[in-house]
């Protein structure tokens, strides 16, 4: 199972993380809600939004499908 199938704690909570950073952003999810911090570790967040998990989904199918292109 993935992150973006994990609809429940207990099968998020059934996945090897919940969470996936990077030296200056994180993102972490417990089945309702997707959370996505601009932050340095050990520093204040700069940023961050959080989601319905629906809703990033939506954001993510968008963001991953392909589109036809209106200029060569």
């Amino acid at each position: 199972m993935s992150p973006y199938d994990a609809k429940t704690l207990n099968e998020v909570c059934s996945l090897r993380r919940d969470n996936f950073d990077l030296p200056t952003c994180w993102i972490l999810t417990d089945g309702v809600n997707v959370t996505i911090s601009e932050q340095k570790n050990g520093e204040e967040a700069k940023q961050s939004l959080t989601l319905p998990r629906t809703q990033f989904n939506a954001l993510v199918r968008w963001y991953l499908r392909d589109q036809k292109k209106v200029r060569k």
